[in-house]
């Protein structure tokens, strides 16, 4: 994948007993084209309309042909997706359910959740909900119809939201990958002290997050306030914690469906986010081994915010092993 200029900044802790900051808890161009029914959409310029909402077989079916793009082209989000058409039994088919697991990965290292059949997922799945964070299910918005799922966090510190996927196997992790399509409301004006994980993935001895901040935060790679998004990590390595933050050059469109991605490939020591709007953003890590993980997908506050009010749907994790 493409490297993006990437701010980056680490900070090694030796064995000093020096606290250090972790995000994670332990335990949106031009009007776009029209979209015709059932594709991938036309070409998207920020804030692009969708197109006429109908039926269509999914994101892993056929699609048809996307409108024209808008002015300034690129990478806007998506307005909500069509109805899901039946399949040939006439039961109505769902996102998940025409999509297929990456090569390599068992039935027991992949998940997928789109919400749209009233509930949210059982087995590998829990919710976090903590201090006056909400999730629920809804229908108000969503980027495969019906449904998705609508969390939303407080100002306060420790503030969380979100679904949580844990797997473990006998064999050592070789790729752990995270999706989902994001729609967050419009954002807060005023300046905040704290930051917010939007997604986030764990294992060995390492975490890495996709967090936000609105101005009242300089990150390691900044030298003044910072607004938008940033990736965290920190790992340790030789005996020490490193505490690393890069910019991340995407954003996510308010009111509109955009779709972020983690991968962590254990081998290469890799972490690599894809976002629309920028090049892929690479970045080394050092997580150890590890044969479990845990990833977060939702809002979880980290100190003083704004608070968060979001959609969340068709999300999909998956974890290959080595041999």
């Amino acid at each position: 994948m493409r490297n993006s200029r990437l701010a980056w900044a680490a900070l090694l802790v030796l064995d000093t007993g020096c606290p250090t900051r972790i995000v994670y808890d332990a335990p949106d161009g031009g009007t776009g084209g029209s979209m015709s029914t059932g594709g991938p959409g036309g070409g998207a310029g920020s804030f692009g309309l969708g197109g006429s909402q109908g039926s269509k077989a999914g994101r892993g079916g056929s699609s048809s042909a996307g409108g024209s793009p808008g002015s300034q082209g690129g990478a806007g989000g998506r307005s909500d997706g069509g109805t899901d058409a039946p399949s040939d039994s006439g039961r109505p088919l769902t996102w998940c359910t025409q999509q297929t697991p990456p090569p390599g990965a068992a039935s027991g290292d992949y998940g997928c959740a789109d919400f749209d059949d009233g509930s949210t997922p059982g087995g590998a799945w829990s919710t976090l909900l903590a201090n006056g964070g909400t999730g629920n299910l809804t229908t108000q918005r969503a980027s495969s119809l019906p449904g998705s799922w609508l969390a939303t966090v407080t100002s306060g510190d420790q503030s969380k939201a979100a679904l949580h996927w844990h797997v473990s196997g006998s064999q050592p992790l070789a790729t752990v990958t995270v999706a989902a399509d994001l729609s967050p409301t419009a954002g807060v004006a005023v300046p905040w002290n704290g930051s917010i994980s939007l997604v986030c993935i764990q294992f060995g001895s390492g975490a890495a997050c996709i967090n936000y901040t609105n101005g009242g935060e300089t990150p390691a790679f900044a030298s003044t306030p910072y607004t938008g998004y940033y990736l965290s990590a920190d790992y340790d390595r030789s005996g020490g914690l490193v505490l690393a933050e890069s910019q991340l050059y995407g954003t996510l469109q308010p009111n509109l469906w955009t779709r972020v991605q983690m991968q962590v490939t254990v081998s290469s020591g890799s972490l690599t986010v894809t976002m629309p709007g920028a090049a892929d953003s690479v970045v080394p890590i050092q997580f150890g081994p590890d044969t479990g993980v845990d990833i977060f997908i939702g809002p979880r506050t980290n100190g003083s915010t704004g608070g968060w009010l979001g959609y969340i749907d068709n999300v999909v994790v998956s974890v290959t092993r080595s041999e």
